[in-house]
Parts: structure tokens; sequence; C-alpha cells
């Protein structure tokens, strides 16, 4: 039997700061992007008086009714499949597995009532949800790594509940939403998740 695959670490931040916008240059470049985007999402709301981004108050109650069930459920079902089932796997697979295990351990275990929504600075909360986030999405092949591996150990219908916890639309509001908005909240400018990647423009918008 071959040993265990070397997983990956997981615990380094990877995401790229950016810089925070005046009133003005948010004004003139990023508030209806925003506007838009707290429209369709609703995670956050970009007002005119005072200009800036507010996040949606009742953001962290969804988020511990409807993430953190999530993540519990999604862990319970992929640890004996992680302990048990691990030499089906090939590493990218199992590495992938394990990003996506402690992901889901993070939202089942993180406290979200406590979340301050009205602190700027309220993602730096969720560093470690985050981390990990970015860390699966670094990889623009990764949900088809998960896809397959889930078939190997006979797991594919746990597909759909990776989907929900990792997509843009898999829930509304989704955790990939959440994660934009605070960060929106924070630089006070319209944020894809690519900015948030090494290597990524700082300047990039959506049309």
């Amino acid at each position: 039997m071959s040993s265990i695959p070397a997983t990956v670490q997981t615990s380094v931040p990877i995401k790229k700061e950016l810089t925070r916008l005046s009133v003005l240059e948010f004004l003139g470049r990023d508030f209806v992007s925003v506007r838009r985007f707290g429209r369709k999402t609703r995670v956050v709301t970009a007002w005119l008086l005072p200009p800036g981004i507010r996040m949606n108050r009742q953001l962290a109650g969804v988020l511990a009714s409807r993430i953190g069930p999530l993540g519990r459920a999604l862990s319970e079902r992929l640890a004996p499949v992680m302990a048990q089932q691990w030499w089906r796997l090939t590493r990218r697979q199992y590495n992938t597995l394990v990003l996506v295990r402690e992901l889901a351990d993070e939202l089942s275990d993180f406290e979200f009532p406590r979340l301050d929504l009205t602190n700027r600075h309220a993602v730096d909360q969720l560093q470690d949800i985050e981390s990990l986030f970015l860390n699966l999405h670094r990889d623009p092949d990764y949900l088809k790594t998960v896809a397959t591996a889930l078939v190997c150990v006979e797991q594919a219908d746990l597909m759909g509940m990776v989907l929900r916890m990792l997509t843009a639309d898999g829930m509304v509001p989704s955790l990939y939403n959440c994660i934009l908005g605070l960060n929106m909240f924070k630089y006070r400018r319209h944020v894809r998740l690519e900015q948030l990647l090494p290597g990524a423009s700082p300047s990039g918008q959506d049309s």
C-alpha cells in the first residue's frame, strides 16, 4: 500500500492586499459597480450620502444559519473518506480535498454572530476561512479535481454541497460573494476574486 500523499500547506496567507480608494475615487470609478454587485448579491449597499459601502447587517445571522451548518455537514461526510479512502486518490486530488475539508471545518467552527459588520476590517476576522478559500480558487481546475476525487471515493453526491460552499451562485448569499463584499467594504472599491490572488492586477474591473 502506498504512503499517504504529502499535503499542501494550508495556513499560509496568500491574499494580495489592495489599496483603499479615497471617497472621490470610489464615487468616480467604483460606485456603480459596487451598487450593481450589492443589488445582485444582497451582501453590500453602496451609499451616496454619506458616500461609502455598508454591509448587510443581517449577513452574520444568515452565515450562521446557512454557511455554518453546510460546512459542518460536509466536514462530517468527508472525515471518514479522508481517513479510510485516501489511497484511491492522486496526490493532487488528496491535497485538494484536504483544503475543502479544512475550509468546511473552519466554517463549522466559526462563530458568525460575532462578526462585526460595522468594522471595515471585519474580513480580517475570517482570515483562516479566506486563506483556504483563496488557496482553492488559485487553481482554475479545482472544481474538476474535486469532482473527480469524489467519484474515485464513491461520494459524487457531495459535489452539490461543495458547489454551494465555493461558487458565486451556489446559494444566496454565497460565501464567495460574502468574501468579495467584505473586501469591498474594507478597501472601499469594487473587488473581483482574481484581484485578491497573487499576480493579479489591482485595477481590473468588471465591465
